[in-house]
């Protein structure tokens, strides 16, 4: 048997999950979890890394002192496009700003002044959202060049967390394709991009492929553990294509919705499509395991939701509760763009979405059951339109839609993308990023052989579940009234 540990860590949680692969199976157990989230210091939203990092050693020391395990290796992956700044000897200067923050609000419109939108797309294949890494760098100049100057290293989050563990600094292929700093064409940073936002391109580190031994545990951290001196492994360290890794398709024609706080919905292709269709779709060329690509959008996903029990919090609702409570409430009342930007990092998300309501010319809603369904329903929506872009963008409908990530153990939400996108829905692991993450330790140990060989181990070593589309009819109808809602 051969044992890994994987650090997943979400933008709401973290979890440290050992995978153990014994005779084409394999097994996954939780071992720690902790809470996760953007500290909001002075209007500005930062991330805890020094919070994160401690909850990792507190995981090793579990991993070690509890489950008796030694694992093989260990692989990290995070969320995307994040990063902090390393000075000269080492130091991390200052905690990393969380994607949310507000100061990248007008980093589009000023930066394509610099460069044209179309002339960035093709050299990156990246969609355009505020919170790309290059838009970050572009406000980081504009409002702190000193620090910027300063810097002699930028470390994307699982980058940082494999220096601080081993002191190396790597950059995985799969992360690198999220930044908007990348060319696919090249399989390099892109200078031109560097040059004109004013920024050194020496800050950026070499990029590996996934499955590279990118240093080994520190010393002092073996000793205060117990772990063995065992490799990092850079994995698909972007979670949503070490998510992508785990589907267990044994098909050939298939999309996918990598669904929790973010919804990255796509299929997986061998080659970038970059082209002016795909431009203007806006569908960004994100690398996979094995050098493949994903060609997806980012949706807003289940964030809408998880920030609305946030601001319901004295009325202790979990989320099975809301889901219940949505099923009772009218069907297809109201329509909203989850993706707008107001829902980005509202300070009150049911009143951004009546606010939204109000705006678009329809009635607001207090009912909390209501504001549920009208979430659940929208994604749906948003999901089937997506799908009918992807058709388009392919030349050829997918046969099924397979879903991975936490929004799995959300049912409703699984029929109503059934039913939003008129084929079979399947879902995948609800741990899906941590599972392709052990998988590519396992592939880059040479236990597993290619990617095709990691599907079909986890098809044969978990269950799945198959939604049925209903009511496509009314969903169609109903998919023509929602676009028609949203010209405003």
């Amino acid at each position: 048997m051969h044992s890994f540990l994987a650090i997943d860590i979400g933008a709401e949680s973290g979890r440290l999950i050992l995978g153990s692969l014994e005779d084409e199976k394999l097994s996954l157990k939780e071992i720690h979890r902790f809470s996760n989230g953007m500290l909001n210091i002075q209007g500005k939203f930062y991330w805890n890394i020094g919070q994160i990092y401690k909850e990792i050693i507190t995981g090793f020391e579990i991993c070690v002192q509890r489950e008796k395990i030694q694992p093989e290796s260990i692989g990290i992956d995070t969320w995307g496009v994040d990063y902090g700044l390393l000075a000269q000897d080492g130091t991390l200067m200052g905690l990393p700003y969380a994607y949310r923050d507000p100061r990248t609000d007008n980093a589009i419109e000023e930066f394509t002044q610099i460069v044209p939108k179309e002339k960035i797309y093709k050299l990156t294949g990246n969609l355009f959202a505020p919170y790309n890494t290059l838009f970050q760098l572009y406000a980081a100049k504009k409002n702190h060049p000193k620090l910027i100057e300063a810097a002699t290293d930028l470390l994307f989050m699982p980058d940082l967390l494999a220096y601080m563990l081993t002191g190396e600094k790597k950059t995985d292929f799969t992360f690198a394709t999220t930044s908007q700093l990348y060319n696919p064409n090249t399989n390099n940073w892109e200078k031109e991009l560097f040059t004109n936002l004013g920024v050194s391109a020496d800050l950026m580190q070499e990029i590996v492929d996934p499955g590279t031994i990118t240093g080994y545990l520190d010393d002092a951290i073996c000793k205060t553990t117990g772990m063995n001196k065992i490799p990092v492994i850079a994995v698909a360290t972007h979670d949503t294509n070490s998510a992508v890794a785990s589907i267990p398709a044994l098909e050939d024609n298939w999309a996918f919705i990598s669904s929790g706080t973010w919804s990255l919905m796509g299929f997986e292709s061998p080659t970038p499509i970059i082209n002016d269709e795909a431009y203007q779709l806006n569908f960004s060329n994100e690398g996979g395991v094995s050098h493949t690509f994903d060609i997806l959008k980012n949706h807003m996903g289940l964030w809408l939701l998880q920030q609305c029990k946030n601001a319901w919090k004295n009325k202790d609702y979990d989320y099975a509760s809301l889901v219940q409570m949505s099923e009772l409430a009218k069907p297809f009342q109201r329509f909203i763009d989850t993706d707008h930007m107001q829902f980005l990092n509202p300070a009150d998300m049911p009143f951004a979405i009546n606010n939204f309501l109000k705006t678009s010319k329809q009635n607001t809603v207090e009912d909390h059951g209501q504001l549920v369904r009208i979430i659940l329903e929208s994604l749906a929506l948003k999901y089937g339109e997506t799908f009918r872009q992807i058709t388009d963008l392919r030349k050829r409908q997918p046969d099924l839609l397979y879903l991975a990530g936490g929004g799995i153990n959300n049912e409703v939400l699984c029929q109503y993308t059934a039913n939003a996108t008129g084929v079979s829905v399947k879902t995948g692991l609800t741990e899906g990023s941590s599972a392709g993450n052990i998988m590519v330790q396992a592939m880059g140990k040479g236990y597993v052989k290619s990617l095709a060989n990691i599907r079909k181990i986890i098809s044969n070593s978990f269950e799945s579940k198959t939604y049925q589309p209903q009511q496509t009819a009314l969903w169609n109808e109903k998919a023509l009234e929602y676009s028609a809602n949203l010209k405003y």
